[in-house]
């Protein structure tokens, strides 16, 4: 997959919004076996993760997209192509009036993203691939 010119017209991104939580044996909803080895990879202390909610969205360079997720609302912006195979892209989370994330990553093409925030002994992640 290569990131130039045109390639920004039809840039499309998937979004997963998961939830995790601790429990006594590891479980991944079987809609995320493709990710396992990502959200393994987290810094989180988690080891049981659920799929929520999941979409794709075209991004144009420039342009915020709204994204509404069961908790809460998300904004992705692509911000520019670093090289031939990566993208910048900025993401911010809301939940009701407060904002938990706000970053600008670098993600390779079709790699995963995955950033999150802890809801009481739980955990909420937003996970985001392009291609």
């Amino acid at each position: 997959i290569v990131y130039q010119g045109a390639a920004y017209e039809g840039l499309t991104c998937d979004f997963l919004e998961i939830t995790a939580s601790i429990g006594k044996a590891p479980a991944i909803d079987p809609a995320l076996k493709h990710i396992e080895k990502n959200l393994k990879r987290t810094p989180w202390k988690y080891n049981q993760f659920k799929l929520l909610w999941q979409a794709q969205k075209p991004l144009e360079k420039g342009k915020a997209e709204a994204i509404k997720l069961k908790q809460g609302s998300a904004t992705a912006t692509l911000v520019e192509t670093v090289d031939k195979s990566k993208i910048r892209l900025s993401l911010s989370e809301n939940h009701g009036p407060k904002r938990v994330l706000n970053t600008t990553t670098t993600i390779a093409a079709a790699d995963w993203f995955i950033t999150g925030h802890p809801v009481k002994d739980d955990g909420h992640l937003l996970a985001v691939s392009c291609k």
